[in-house]
């Protein structure tokens, strides 16, 4: 699945590739370039941390109506080249701006695939495995109820779940037919944010996250 970076993540990323963020407006200001076009700067910020994110005139003119404190966005660009050692106050210079549910939409989750699949695999690290004596991790698993098998919500679902992948399994409930089973391929990292918009979309009796 397609997710989203963490912003605690950016400082490891290089400034040589295309980056999507999901995450809520801190902080917005408009401001004058020298030809007097609007820009704006923002601070977005998510469960791991926050960013200076820079919004220039071209997107901005496009997304202005979009950039509204505690808005959450999902924001396409990358980070700026840093100055010497200093990787930590890079500014996140943003050539897209969607809300969740544009995001959500199927041909937005398939060019990201597409173009996700051009870029290189990370290199995964070995993780230490836990002490013998600490409590085993609790199990979550996501139940998402429908009222009935009807494509367009649950495709709006299955594309915001596809950009926010994790390792959390995801089950279907259909309510017309009393069938219950997994979606294939739509793990997912639940979060605030996913499962509010997740509530959004189905309504909040209808969005369950188990943990045991």
């Amino acid at each position: 699945s397609v997710g989203a970076v963490r912003i605690c993540d950016l400082e490891e990323l290089s400034s040589d590739r295309d980056l999507t963020l999901c995450a809520a407006v801190h902080s917005v200001r408009v401001r004058r370039t020298k030809a007097g076009q609007n820009m704006a700067e923002m601070t977005l910020e998510d469960l791991t941390g926050s960013v200076k994110t820079l919004v220039f005139p071209k997107v901005f003119s496009a997304a202005a109506s979009k950039l509204e404190k505690d808005a959450v966005l999902v924001v396409r660009g990358r980070l700026e080249e840093a100055e010497g050692e200093d990787t930590e106050n890079r500014a996140f210079l943003v050539r897209e701006i969607y809300t969740p549910n544009e995001a959500a939409s199927p041909s937005f989750v398939r060019r990201d695939a597409r173009e996700q699949a051009k870029k290189p695999a990370s290199p995964k690290t070995a993780s230490a495995p836990p002490p013998g004596d600490a409590p085993a991790p609790k199990t979550k698993k996501l139940y998402l109820r429908f009222l009935q098998k009807e494509g367009t919500i649950e495709n709006r679902v299955i594309a915001l779940l596809s950009i926010f992948g994790g390792e959390t399994p995801v089950f279907f409930y259909y309510k017309d037919t009393g069938k219950l089973c997994r979606a294939n391929n739509c793990e997912c990292s639940p979060t605030p944010l996913v499962l509010e918009q997740l509530r959004q979309i189905l309504g909040e009796e209808n969005v369950q996250l188990v943990e045991k």
